[in-house]
């Protein structure tokens, strides 16, 4: 998977009263240091809008980076064709021409903005949602719990999809408002982000995964460890998989439910990811809490055909301190073993894991043995031994903490599957 993606990575350096200019052919180039990007609109052509605690900038890797205002702290950005509509901190709306300057209230704190026809909705963190009308600039609505069918006051996200129908995500369920008419949906649960696939609407929640079906959220089944804590943001990528913005950066193939960590072994950062928007390109620009922005750079097509693919599986994992398989560990080993006789160009590559609570030599040779076991299983279902390579890989790699509840995750084993470069050849 590393051949697929590189990592260029750009930290935010900022030495007023000069911004500092992108070096070309650095691998990390710093411009920002220490800023919060608290948001990100990356589809505007080769410019990147960035939110930061400071005010809001245009960055373009060739020519750096222009002030649109420093104004405070921008929480959020919408587009209008050009014009960068974003919300401050001291409660205000600021367009990235000037034109517009108001104030909302200076005791709310907005975390949302949304275009929908010639009114503007800003969402908030205890007051609900404001609706202005963004040529006179009057507000229309102020929708709270007490007078409308707002289920709760804080709202996550504001999303107007192709149809003009607004989405608002709160902390107690989503609203979708079409023609005046709402519709309540997730009773109860935090609804944290959005985005659109194939004109299919997705969220994401506390309780998992939802695309938009004929009108109703279908609950999409998601790896327990593909994200950690709430999701900050989400996006798809041209090849369906969907990045998540959580305590960590992932990418999840929600077909195949093989998962992607972007850490420090793969040029990012252990660093809160606060947002993220994939540009023209393909290319994924990640604004994180302390370390400023990150580029995920796609290769040309060319280079995208994966030699080699993660067979991702619910339970290949091992209980404290044994090699022995679950039950649930042989079923989900089957299900590989049908793949591999009905695909028989694929070879498998078997990595066995650890928690890392132990010695680096016990992890080693336990790893090693869960390999083994796994191997043999297979074998036994006549998939022959020259198709199958093992390794052990210990305590490295983890992808949880190795607290009683989560450090099974560590303990597992995961399976690649590749073609031989001749059969990729021919």
């Amino acid at each position: 998977m590393n051949q697929i993606f590189k990592i260029t990575c750009i930290y935010l350096l900022l030495s007023m009263p000069f911004l500092g200019i992108a070096q070309k052919g650095a691998q990390c180039n710093q411009l920002l240091k220490d800023v919060p990007i608290n948001c990100i609109v990356a589809k505007s052509g080769d410019w990147i809008w960035m939110g930061t605690n400071r005010g809001l900038y245009l960055f373009n890797p060739e020519d750096g980076i222009r002030t649109m205002h420093e104004d405070g702290e921008v929480t959020a950005i919408t587009m209008d064709r050009n014009v960068a509509w974003t919300s401050l901190r001291s409660g205000k709306i600021v367009t990235s021409n000037r034109k517009i300057n108001f104030t909302v209230d200076s005791e709310i704190h907005i975390t949302s903005l949304g275009l929908r026809g010639n009114d503007i909705w800003i969402g908030t963190k205890q007051n609900g949602v404001y609706v202005y009308d963004k040529q006179s600039l009057k507000q229309k609505k102020h929708y709270k719990k007490d007078n409308s069918e707002l289920v709760s006051n804080e709202v996550n996200f504001l999303y107007a999809d192709k149809s003009n129908a607004m989405w608002i995500g709160t902390s107690m369920g989503l609203c979708h408002i079409m023609n005046n008419a709402w519709k309540i949906t997730n009773s109860g649960e935090k609804m944290y982000a959005t985005t659109e696939k194939d004109e299919e609407i997705w969220f994401v929640g506390n309780r998992g995964l939802y695309k938009v079906t004929e009108g109703k959220p279908k609950n999409i089944i998601v790896r327990r460890d593909a994200v950690r804590g709430k999701v900050n943001e989400m996006y798809f990528d041209k090849d369906g998989r969907l990045y998540l913005a959580s305590d960590i950066l992932s990418r999840y193939d929600v077909e195949d439910k093989s998962v992607v960590f972007f850490d420090i072994k793969k040029g990012f950062t252990n660093d809160t990811p606060l947002c993220l928007d994939m540009d023209k390109h393909g290319d994924f620009w990640v604004g994180t809490s302390l370390r400023g922005l990150y580029r995920i750079k796609a290769d040309d097509k060319k280079k995208t055909k994966a030699k080699e693919k993660i067979f991702q599986a619910k339970n290949l994992y091992f209980k404290d301190d044994s090699y022995e398989l679950t039950y649930d560990t042989k079923m989900e080993l089957n299900r590989l073993i049908s793949y591999l006789k009905r695909n028989p160009e694929y070879n498998i590559d078997i990595i066995g894991y650890t928690n890392g609570l132990a010695n680096e030599e016990y992890c080693n040779w336990l790893s090693t043995s869960r390999a083994k076991k796994v191997s043999e299983y297979i074998v036994a279902y006549r998939i022959s031994k020259s198709r199958i390579k093992i390794r052990g890989a210990g305590k490295s790699n983890p992808i949880a903490t190795d607290k009683a509840k989560e450090r099974n995750m560590n303990q597992r084993v995961e399976i690649k599957l590749f073609k031989s470069p001749e059969l990729d050849e021919e």
